[in-house]
Formats: structure tokens, C-alpha cells, sequence
């Protein structure tokens, strides 16, 4: 009989458990982002302002920083949601909602 795996994920920027959002995207190693952080997140990077919705998050242009997702650090006019160990760049953010929103499309 196979056993198939169990996942016990969580966002890595506010800590809900995958059964308390709606949508979970994961990357390598175990580095999560759900739906409703993309959506403060755009909203943020839309603003020009910190998040509010999560306390220690800062918009950055750091280029000292990585993404957690794609690894790359930030180039030229790009943005990263920066949060202590994790940060998430504006083009994955923006790659993020697309999947999100085509997901919508679908259903």
C-alpha cells in the first residue's frame, strides 16, 4: 500500500496553518506564502507602505537581501517584502497573484 505524504505547511510570514487560508504556495525548503499575505502584499507595494497587517514587515531595496523563493537579490527599480529571515521579491509576489488569479479563473 503506498502512503501518501502529509503536509503540515504554514505561511512563512504569518503563521497560519494551510487548513486556515484558502491558497498555500510553497517553494524549496519548506518556505511558504498564502493567499492572503499576496494579497497585503500587492496592496503594500501598490501603497508604497509597510504591511500592516503583519508587525516587522518592511518594503526594501536592500541589495544586500535575497528572494527566499527565486534567490535573487534585488536588481535595479525592484522591490522585496523583507521580514526577519525571509524575504520575498516584487517579482515573485506579482508570479504569486497570477498563479492565484488563473486558479480563480479556472474554478
Amino acid at each position: 500500500m503506498v502512503k501518501t505524504p502529509v503536509y503540515d505547511l504554514r505561511c512563512s510570514f504569518c503563521y497560519k496553518h494551510q487548513d486556515e487560508v484558502h491558497r498555500l504556495i510553497a517553494s524549496k525548503p519548506k518556505i511558504c506564502v498564502c493567499d492572503q499575505c499576496i494579497d497585503a502584499f500587492n496592496v503594500a507595494l501598490s501603497k508604497k507602505e509597510e504591511p500592516s497587517s503583519i508587525s516587522s514587515l518592511v518594503i526594501t531595496q536592500d541589495p544586500s537581501l535575497h528572494c527566499s523563493f527565486c534567490h535573487r537579490t534585488v536588481v535595479e527599480e525592484l522591490r522585496m517584502i523583507s521580514y526577519p529571515h525571509i524575504n520575498i521579491c516584487e517579482e515573485c509576489i506579482v508570479a504569486c497573484g497570477n498563479l492565484l488569479k488563473g486558479e480563480e479563473i479556472e474554478n
